[in-house]
């Protein structure tokens, strides 16, 4: 299956290379710690998600500053929409990995990256 980024994606991305610059008076590695994140999605998430777009767990829209970060997000996604689909032919999940959590839409044949959050954020992007 194809994975794409979406606009909220790439400033999402464009959000964690400003976090990770912020940090480099603190931590001089910080910009090698931004290519690792950039290695694990390139070459581990997204093959994994192309092979199987259902591994992350689903998404429940919690109320708050975060739900509205996700329905954010997905907004995004519905805008693409092609003729003739719905949303209920599309899934949010979110892939848990020890560093982030990448919010994702599986529809029946693209998988779309939607947000990305450092785990010391308490939301997606908005």
């Amino acid at each position: 299956m194809r994975v794409e980024t979406t606009r909220s994606f790439r400033h999402a991305w464009d959000a964690q290379a400003a976090y990770f610059a912020a940090l480099r008076t603190v931590y001089p590695d910080a910009g090698a710690r931004l290519d690792t994140l950039a290695v694990r999605l390139v070459q581990h998430v997204v093959p994994s998600l192309e092979a199987n777009p259902h591994m992350g767990r689903l998404c429940r829209i919690a109320s708050g500053v975060a739900g509205e970060a996700v329905e954010h997000a997905a907004n995004d996604l519905f805008a693409l929409l092609l003729p003739g689909m719905t949303r209920a032919q599309i899934v949010l999940r979110e892939y848990v990995d020890k560093q982030f959590t990448l919010l994702y839409a599986v529809t029946p044949e693209v998988v779309y990256l939607l947000d990305l959050k450092h785990h010391k954020q308490l939301a997606y992007s908005r």
